[in-house]
């Protein structure tokens, strides 16, 4: 029995060493010597760069994070709230009316018209105006105001002609944390960037738009070398690059 009992202790412990100590160092030890920056977190300083310093860091490029300003690009949604500590998807279903008052509330502020005299123009502020002119009872202004009643605003004007929105302007992730948006949803937000930006710099509008453009066409690419899927853009990197861009107009 004693035989027995030595023989499972010895195999416990070799177990032991080899998969709780010896698999984790070597793996360990294989990312830090070869791949140093995947295997800290893939940081990337102000300036775009890969560093392992984490008071240097910006951000993670596999991790998405809010950009709120009208000069940048915005990432997708996400249930929650960019926090990789609680990374998961919202889990409402397509027929679920959360989900359609949560994607109604997104759209006030970014549905432009698809046709007529204000082609292209955000129906936010007719919205504010439709609210004021029906003396409904607005809590907030601005953008509060275009979330909260695009939907009654949409039911009262059932003919109007809207630009489809992408996707992935609208619904989250699965982990909520997705650092990318298609190339087609950067192209849908640039109207706004490029205004905010030629505002701020005081620059020309039409040199502004071709630089972000190329930013934009520089930085996307598709999965698998472009053998897979749309093309994307890591919201982060093309946020750190815009800002210095734009610091030299």
């Amino acid at each position: 029995m004693n035989a027995h009992l030595r023989a499972n202790l010895l195999l416990l412990g070799l177990t032991v060493f080899l998969c709780c100590i010896l698999y984790p160092l070597t793996l360990w030890s294989i990312g830090q010597i070869c791949f140093p920056n995947q295997a800290s977190g893939s940081l990337i300083d102000k300036n775009g760069n890969p560093t392992n310093n984490e008071s240097e860091a910006a951000g993670s490029r596999l991790i998405a994070q809010p950009f709120n300003g009208p000069e940048y690009f915005h990432p997708r949604p996400s249930a929650p709230s960019y926090d990789a500590s609680v990374s998961g998807g919202s889990n409402l279903s397509a027929t679920n009316p959360k989900l359609r008052a949560r994607v109604a509330q997104a759209l006030g502020p970014i549905v432009k018209y698809r046709t007529g005299p204000k082609k292209d123009q955000l129906v936010g502020p007719d919205i504010e105006q439709w609210v004021a002119e029906n003396r409904f009872k607005a809590v907030g202004k601005g953008t509060e105001v275009q979330r909260d009643y695009f939907d009654r605003w949409l039911t009262a004007h059932p003919d109007v002609a809207l630009i489809e929105v992408p996707a992935d302007g609208l619904m989250a992730s699965g982990s909520g944390l997705d650092p990318h948006i298609t190339l087609k949803n950067a192209r849908y937000q640039l109207d706004r960037v490029v205004t905010a930006w030629a505002a701020k710099t005081k620059a020309d509008k039409s040199k502004v738009r071709k630089t972000i453009e190329d930013l934009l066409n520089s930085k996307s690419e598709a999965p698998l070398g472009g053998l897979a899927g749309v093309k994307l853009i890591n919201v982060l990197e093309v946020n750190l690059a815009l800002r210095e861009r734009m610091a030299g107009f």
